[in-house]
């Protein structure tokens, strides 16, 4: 396919398929011109590979929003939307691009980098957080953030807690330690999670 528009040409070669269009944008409008209307592959049996028929109605954009500031994982927002909306052609890289897009969002609401969205949100939704820096360069060394709900959660059941941390998993490849309670029936909670400069004991201190 060769597309021809305003002067620009985009080709897809994959296939060699012959069709042609030339569109150019005139004072009355767009004039298009069929160079060649013959194809050499069968019509597309869904649209799901073409960006523009994945596009997300208002409607599917609030719920994604919505579920989004639940904190629901990529899986679980394609699954529910699926679900909510019959015949949807979203791709889990459309909502990866989608999540990216609200973190532009809120850091343009909140601050211009990554730490001020995240001070940020985390004064916004009222969590508790205690941090310390370099003395000298100012840099973040240590973050740690609990939620109200999930501290009264860790006051009802303090028995049981364990504590893990995953490795260079975000941009400044800071170990993200993560704080799980249990319940008396075997139910896990999320406590708190911290952001720290390396697995020595001050730091988790």
């Amino acid at each position: 396919m060769d597309d021809r528009i305003g002067g620009l040409i985009k080709k897809t070669l994959k296939c060699q398929c012959p069709f042609r269009l030339i569109g150019r944008l005139t004072d009355d409008g767009w004039r298009i011109t069929v160079v060649d209307d013959t194809h050499n592959h069968y019509p597309a049996e869904n649209l799901e590979g073409y960006a523009y028929a994945r596009r997300l109605t208002e409607e599917e954009r609030l719920f994604l929003e919505e579920e989004y500031h639940r904190g629901s994982t990529p899986r679980r927002m394609l699954k529910l939307l699926k679900e909510k909306f019959p015949g949807n052609l979203t791709r889990s890289d459309d909502i990866y691009n989608f999540q990216k897009a609200m973190r532009k969002k809120a850091a343009e609401k909140h601050g211009n980098t990554p730490m001020q969205v995240m001070f940020s949100l985390l004064k916004e939704h009222n969590y508790l957080y205690y941090h310390t820096t370099n003395s000298v360069s100012g840099r973040l060394e240590n973050l740690f953030f609990i939620h109200p709900t999930s501290f009264k959660l860790w006051r009802a059941f303090p028995y049981v807690i364990q504590i893990d941390a995953t490795y260079k998993t975000n941009m400044y490849n800071m170990p993200l330690v993560e704080i799980v309670g249990v319940t008396p029936t075997n139910r896990t909670f999320s406590i708190s999670y911290a952001f720290i400069i390396s697995e020595q004991e001050h730091n988790y201190r």
